[in-house]
């Protein structure tokens, strides 16, 4: 091994001819990345695209059609990313978290108000109860589950036919 190369052992089991003081494969400090660019780390204004979608009340697979280049699996895999990768991935996670957020709460204001002008009680009280309940100390009061839905029961009555 001269001074003038690298000299370290490539796959092949020849010495690497690189310059010794700035080999990008063997230099571990200063080694290239050699994995690909995700279109998000690519092009972040996707943050925002997506986000804004998410906040006008899009679901996620209507913000996904309208993104060009961005699916349902996508998405998921970024948000999944966040904690192992950080950078864009986490900043995509809190702005689409941030978007559904806000958009859940203009969708429960609305639906609050519906209720009020149709003096639908039965449904408030449900939809009360999901967010409040916890607060009355009974555990039996408490009507919140770990799901973000809302699920409204038909009331579909049974009876017997009595015949005289």
């Amino acid at each position: 091994m001269t001074d003038d190369i690298c000299g370290a052992e490539t796959v092949s089991g020849e010495p690497c001819q690189n310059p010794a003081e700035s080999c990008p494969w063997h230099n571990v400090e200063d080694a290239p990345d050699t994995g690909r660019k995700s279109l998000l780390e690519k092009n972040s204004d996707l943050i925002d695209r997506v986000s804004d979608r998410l906040a006008a009340g899009d679901t996620v697979a209507e913000a996904c059609a309208e993104v060009e280049g961005i699916t349902e699996r996508l998405y998921y895999q970024w948000r999944a990313r966040a904690e192992e990768d950080g950078g864009v991935f986490k900043q995509f996670l809190q702005e689409t978290t941030r978007a559904r957020k806000g958009a859940g709460r203009k969708d429960r204001a609305e639906l609050e108000r519906a209720i009020r002008e149709s003096m639908d009680t039965r449904t408030w009280y449900k939809l009360h109860m999901k967010q409040y309940g916890d607060q009355y100390g009974d555990e039996e009061m408490d009507m919140r589950d770990e799901s973000d839905t809302l699920t409204v029961e038909s009331e579909v009555v049974e009876y017997e036919r009595i015949e005289n």
